[in-house]
């Protein structure tokens, strides 16, 4: 995927969340406020990333802040706060401060960051969010909360769905890259451009997520 068509589509991700939130007025909730922030922050970062390489200037660092910082720390919280129990809200928590924080320790940000060397550092906080959005999913499937509605009309059904594919994406292709450094170049290209559309979509399907209930308003009963 071009750079271009990746900004538009991150940047469309971000216009579709926050005119929802605005035609709703008041009415929103925290989760979706919190959705909305990591579109905009993602949008910021990726164009700070654009405006870098084009000055050749340390140019995976915003990159890496985005998707190997933001974006998996606030997709943590967001999940992390449908746990029934506030000790274990805070427990995640405080395990993804620890799993942010180790990896900040090994990279030399002084210097170009090569983001797919570091993914042994990463991936227990992928790992995090991945169980996170699964086990979300699980109870979207699940639970007799959600008995009597459509499931296509759950916001978070499509949140974790977006996330489920592009976390398993990721962990499998950097994992890859990782273990074969000496791939030749145009397959790194090849491989970071498709997770790169996969995480484009995955924002676009969070943007759209929240139209689910409108989209999709018809309820019915499993049993």
């Amino acid at each position: 995927m071009s750079s271009p068509i990746y900004l538009l589509l991150i940047c469309l991700s971000a216009l579709v969340a926050l005119g929802y939130l605005i035609q709703k007025q008041s009415s929103f909730q925290k989760s979706e406020v919190l959705l909305l922030i990591c579109l905009i922050l993602v949008f910021i970062f990726e164009t700070l990333n654009q405006f870098l390489i084009t000055k050749a200037i340390n140019k995976n660092i915003m990159y890496t802040l985005s998707w190997f910082y933001v974006v998996p720390a606030i997709l943590t919280y967001y999940f992390s706060q449908q746990l029934p129990i506030l000790r274990n809200r805070v427990l995640v928590i405080g395990i993804m401060i620890l799993m942010l924080l180790i990896p900040s320790m090994c990279i030399d940000w002084q210097t170009d960051v090569n983001h797919h060397m570091h993914y042994i550092n990463y991936l227990p906080l992928w790992t995090l969010v991945l169980i996170l959005a699964g086990k979300s999913l699980y109870k979207n499937l699940t639970s007799q909360e959600f008995a009597d509605q459509n499931l296509l009309s759950i916001s978070n059904f499509w949140v974790s769905i977006g996330v489920i594919i592009f976390y398993l994406e990721s962990i499998f292709m950097l994992g890859i890259l990782y273990m074969y450094p000496q791939a030749e170049i145009s397959l790194i290209q090849t491989t970071l451009s498709f997770s790169h559309s996969l995480g484009g979509l995955m924002l676009l399907i969070i943007g759209m997520s929240l139209f689910a209930p409108t989209l999709f308003a018809k309820t019915y009963k499993f049993s």
